[in-house]
């Protein structure tokens, strides 16, 4: 009984503060300046033609598209870095892996090498005591 009764009372807070936060962002919005009043001289009456209104909230418009295309730009771009920055980073995993490789092969090669000529040695060796004996 007592947690549903603190379960309602969140639940109306919460409602009440998604109530508030809307309202201040609604009012954020709309309290925006659009630059058409005459600080110079405010006691005169001043009248705004609806085509100006609209040319200006055009360019209000055109303003926040713009933000958001050079928003939309960064992000793009950190996008192809961290791509870049990725494929960099394997190639040099696969260069690393190359160079190992070829160290292998080569310390094979050398291994071969080695006993191909201690095989020799040890033929001519043969060879020699069979001359002697």
């Amino acid at each position: 009984e007592n947690i549903a009764l603190d379960k309602e009372i969140l639940l109306i807070e919460n409602r009440q503060l998604q109530k508030a936060l809307n309202q201040w962002r609604r009012r954020r919005k709309r309290g925006r300046a659009m630059g058409l009043l005459y600080h110079s001289n405010p006691s005169l009456a001043q009248f705004f033609s609806p085509a100006k209104m609209q040319s200006i909230r055009e360019n209000l418009a055109a303003s926040e598209a713009a933000k958001r295309d050079e928003q939309a730009r960064k992000e793009d771009a950190k996008l192809q870095r961290t791509i870049l920055k990725e494929q960099k980073e394997a190639d040099i995993i696969q260069q690393r892996m190359e160079r190992e490789a070829a160290r292998q092969v080569t310390k094979q090669q050398k291994e071969m090498d080695k006993a191909a000529r201690a095989a020799q040695r040890q033929i001519d060796k043969e060879l020699r005591d069979e001359k002697k004996a």
